[in-house]
Parts: C-alpha cells; sequence; structure tokens
C-alpha cells in the first residue's frame, strides 16, 4: 500500500490511467489463458494487460508471482521492517515464509510482481479485508516498491493491473491502510479514486513511537440493496477472456474511478 505513479492504456489503444498496457507500442505479450481447473495456476502468467511502457531503453512488466520469486520479494520488502514504520512487523520474515505467503495468497487472491529488463522492482498483492462472511466483498491491498526504484510508476503500473483483476474477481470495496504519515502512498492512493474513510489513532507501537493508521476506501463496482448473485471467484478460478485480458467493463469501472492528479513517487 506503499508508492509510485505512472501512466498507461489498455488493451485495444483506449487511454486510461490506471495502469494497463499501452499496447500500441508493441509490447504485447501473450500468455496462456487462465481457465477453471482444479490445479489452478501454474508456471508464471504474463497478462497482455500487465505489459507495462519502456523506462529509459528497459521494459516494464507486471506479472503473476510465484514461489520461486520469494527472495526478490523478501529482499524488497525488509528495508520496510528493519527501516521504517511503514510495515508494523518487527522482524523482516524469512524467504521460506514469503513462499508460504505468496502461495497461500494465491489460493483465493492476485500476488503480482513488477520487472524492470527482468529484475524484481515491486509487487502487489490483495487480500481478505476480515474473515467473517459478512466482509466477502471487500478486500485490502497493499504494494511495495524497491526502495531504489521510486518514480519509475511501479506502484501506480502494479495497481493498474491489479484493481481490474479485483473487478473481474467480483469484489465491491477495496481498502488500504497507510501508516501516517506517508505523502507518497497518499497521493498515490488519492489519484488511483481512493477516498479517506477513517483513520485508527496511536494504533501501532514502533521505533519508540506510537503510529496512526489512515485508511483509504476505492468502490471497485456499483451497489445496490439486492442480494448480490454470488461470493468472489478465487483467482486461480478466474477466467480471462480469449487473449487474457482482463474485460473492457472491468478495466472502465476502474478508469471511471481514477483521479486526474498524478501520484508523488
Amino acid at each position: 500500500m506503499r508508492h509510485a505513479r505512472g501512466d498507461c492504456s489498455i488493451a485495444k489503444n483506449h487511454r486510461t490511467d490506471v495502469g494497463l498496457v499501452r499496447v500500441s507500442h508493441g509490447f504485447r505479450q501473450l500468455a496462456r489463458v487462465i481457465s477453471p481447473n482444479q490445479e489452478g495456476l501454474s508456471g508464471r502468467d504474463t497478462f497482455p494487460a500487465m505489459v507495462g511502457r519502456i523506462v529509459g531503453r528497459e521494459l516494464l512488466v507486471v506479472e503473476v508471482a510465484t514461489p520461486a520469486d520469494a527472495e526478490a520479494v523478501a529482499a524488497i520488502y525488509a528495508p520496510y521492517v528493519a527501516e521504517t514504520a511503514i510495515s508494523f512487523e518487527t522482524e523482516p520474515p524469512s524467504v521460506d515464509e514469503f513462499g508460504r505467503r505468496i502461495s497461500e495468497t494465491l489460493a483465493g487472491f492476485p500476488w503480482l510482481g513488477c520487472r524492470r529488463d527482468g529484475e524484481a522492482m515491486g509487487y502487489a498483492y490483495a487480500h481478505a479485508f476480515a474473515t467473517r462472511a459478512a466482509y466477502s466483498w471487500s478486500i485490502e491491498t497493499s504494494v511495495y516498491v524497491r526502495n531504489d526504484a521510486h518514480r519509475l510508476g511501479i506502484g501506480r503500473r502494479l495497481y493498474g493491473a491489479l484493481l481490474p483483476i479485483l473487478v473481474e474477481q467480483g469484489f465491491r470495496r477495496a481498502f488500504a491502510g497507510v501508516t501516517l504519515p506517508n505523502p507518497g502512498s497518499v497521493a498515490l492512493h488519492e489519484s488511483l479514486g481512493f477516498t479517506p474513510c477513517g483513520v485508527y489513532r496511536n494504533v501501532g507501537w514502533k521505533f519508540g513511537s506510537w503510529w496512526d493508521v489512515g485508511w483509504w476506501q476505492l468502490d471497485l463496482q456499483p451497489t445496490s440493496n439486492s442480494d448480490p448473485t454470488e461470493k468472489p471467484i478465487p483467482f486461480p478460478l478466474l477466467r480471462h477472456d480469449g487473449v487474457g485480458v482482463p474485460t473492457a467493463s472491468a478495466a472502465s469501472t476502474i478508469s471511471s474511478q481514477v483521479s486526474p492528479r498524478s501520484a508523488t513517487l
């Protein structure tokens, strides 16, 4: 839930600012279509709508993470734990622990990684907002960018891939918690349409201080007082269209939420 900025566009060259691919640049990368099966995801899935823009002469690519990415993820996350209050963990998780977390998350939710010229730059994932049944249509999101990779649009690009997936899964609300102060993260979330919805005051103790956590909310799809037709679809069973791109309706739903203001990181 932290950083970045950027701009991109969805398939068929329709512009949006949420981080989907600009296909007209020719960086369309075909991949197998996820289809409902008992095995779920296997290998590495790279969706065309997640292929990014050129930074310098290098291509940003967003792809579905696997447990094999645990070492890179652990390296990105460790400074947030050891040096900041952005994470409320106090000991950096091990590579094995991150492998477990990635596997556990992918059983129900997306975990995405961003690479630049093959090198891990950041990651984003979603997880249950709360465990009780009535919360089933709400989701919490997080994004982390490598310390030396800010201001490249990585966080925004990760969110631009993550949010349409959550729409397709059937989630209605996305929430992000931000340790305060964190103006970069606040700017990123608000540029994507998240709005502030509350603050937990003095909720975390770290580095000899009490910290507030602010919460931001994004309406992924409209809601009504009628019963939802079904619960969200687990990520391994999510079906994409014939070329693996999140549907235009999902992308346009998110696009309509986006503020024209850019993030600062």
